[in-house]
């Protein structure tokens, strides 16, 4: 009899005819978990953990819901890195919301392993609202930060890395927040991270060139003028007739999302 282990609805099921023939009933990632069968034979899971980690209550009660998500949607994640990733996750961002942590640790154990990362369908995929998104945003931005290994070749965190490079940290601050509204896709990284900071300059009213920004990512003017207005961020600027911005229209969560920042009065919540 060959078996499947249904994670999603905690259920084994015989693959030869699809009866279901017993129940998950207890997972641990420090030791694994047995399944108890209908005619009581003890299976032990395949992925038993040989390596012990320590976690409190609460990172195991995480650690399943990640494990339990991951592995319904058939990535083959190995179970102690998981685990390793929800405990430095619960140990240096104790404030984030409990959905905000399991969500960040589900996205850094696929980039991690190899997978595709796209943050914005992990906070989707557990019904995040927008301000815990916002957490899960933070909680990768401070890991890669404190020198967690990521592959470079992950665009958000190549972008991330770069718009930390900028001088301004305040400007840096803001522009790193509007990266979950912006589109990346058809454009090179620098050009991303040039318009976001540009778009942050103007929005806290900072006297920072477009050509010195422009400068720093050695990339051209046009590059940012082409962006700015509109293909990459929901953000209208009309100018003046010398060329000046008059009136900056952004929508109002992005409005909510920086209300921490002291904006520009040419700010406009739409």
């Amino acid at each position: 009899m060959e078996l499947a282990w249904d994670y999603k609805n905690g259920f084994i099921i015989n693959t030869q005819n699809g009866e279901v023939v017993g129940e998950i009933l207890y997972i641990d990632p420090t030791t694994g978990f047995e399944n108890q069968l209908e005619d009581e034979i003890k299976f032990s899971h395949y992925n038993f953990m040989l390596t012990k980690i320590r976690l409190t209550s609460a990172q195991r009660l995480a650690w399943r819901r990640a494990w339990l998500y991951l592995k319904s949607h058939g990535y083959d994640i190995d179970p102690v890195l998981l685990a390793k990733i929800i405990r430095r996750i619960y140990e240096s961002k104790r404030g984030a919301s409990p959905n905000a942590k399991i969500a960040s640790a589900t996205a850094l154990s696929l980039r991690i392993s190899g997978y595709t990362m796209n943050i914005k369908q992990v906070c989707q995929e557990f019904e995040l609202d927008d301000k815990e998104c916002n957490e899960v945003f933070e909680i990768i931005r401070e890991l890669v930060k404190d020198g967690m290994p990521l592959p470079a070749e992950n665009r958000y965190i190549k972008i991330m890395n770069m718009i930390q490079q900028f001088p301004d940290k305040e400007v840096a601050t803001v522009a790193m927040r509007l990266l979950k509204y912006a589109k990346i896709d058809g454009r090179s990284s620098a050009s991303v991270v040039a318009t976001l900071v540009y778009i942050a300059d103007l929005l806290l009213n900072r006297d920072i060139t477009m050509k010195s920004i422009a400068e720093f990512y050695k990339i051209s003017e046009a590059s940012i003028r082409n962006n700015y207005k509109g293909k990459i961020m929901p953000v209208s600027v009309t100018l003046t007739k010398a060329n000046v911005a008059e009136a900056i229209y952004i929508p109002k969560k992005i409005c909510k999302d920086l209300e921490d920042f002291k904006l520009s009065p040419k700010v406009v919540c739409v």
